[in-house]
């Protein structure tokens, strides 16, 4: 079992590199083999749909909106399983998500999340695998790593930073 001692230590040292991280992440290389975006931003979720399994897991649906430097404006649906260890606090997201660009490209993820805390605010880490797209982002690799609290309301912000690769075949 971890502390949660430990994970706010973890939490502050994520925070700290990526805000040192934020000036060197807004990068943009173009290769004869497609780009390689490097991006930072953040964003809001709002859970639209909860359904309590009777195994005790719950599924969730939610809405995205937000921002990453070299992509611009974008919002997102998000599909989650949520597995809750009731002794710890400790909820295991896992599912997928479309986000969608201003020029209505699409990138796929898979979503990694996990969030501690045995009560609210939860601070959550995470990765989104990205598993391609649509437009610009077909065929695209990558992962970034999204950040947030987790507040008893429905809405919460969240930060994302990481690597984005196109291909161009």
């Amino acid at each position: 079992m971890i502390a949660l001692s430990s994970l706010k230590s973890l939490r502050r040292v994520v925070l700290l590199l990526c805000a040192l991280a934020a000036p060197v992440m807004a990068l943009d290389v173009r290769t004869p083999f497609g780009e390689v975006i490097t991006t930072v931003g953040s964003g809001q979720s709002t859970v639209v749909n909860l359904v309590e399994n009777p195994d005790g897991t719950i599924l969730l649906d939610a809405v995205q909106s937000g921002h990453l430097a070299h992509i611009g404006a974008f919002t997102a649906t998000f599909s989650y399983l949520a597995t809750i260890d009731y002794n710890t606090g400790t909820t295991l997201l896992t599912g997928d998500g479309v986000l969608m660009t201003g020029a209505d490209d699409q990138l796929f993820v898979d979503v990694t999340i996990l969030e501690v805390g045995p009560d609210y605010p939860r601070p959550y880490t995470g990765v989104l695998k990205i598993t391609g797209g649509t437009g610009r982002f077909a065929h695209a690799s990558g992962l970034l790593e999204v950040t947030g609290v987790d507040a008893e309301s429905l809405t919460d912000s969240f930060a994302l930073a990481g690597l984005i690769r196109t291909r161009t075949h």
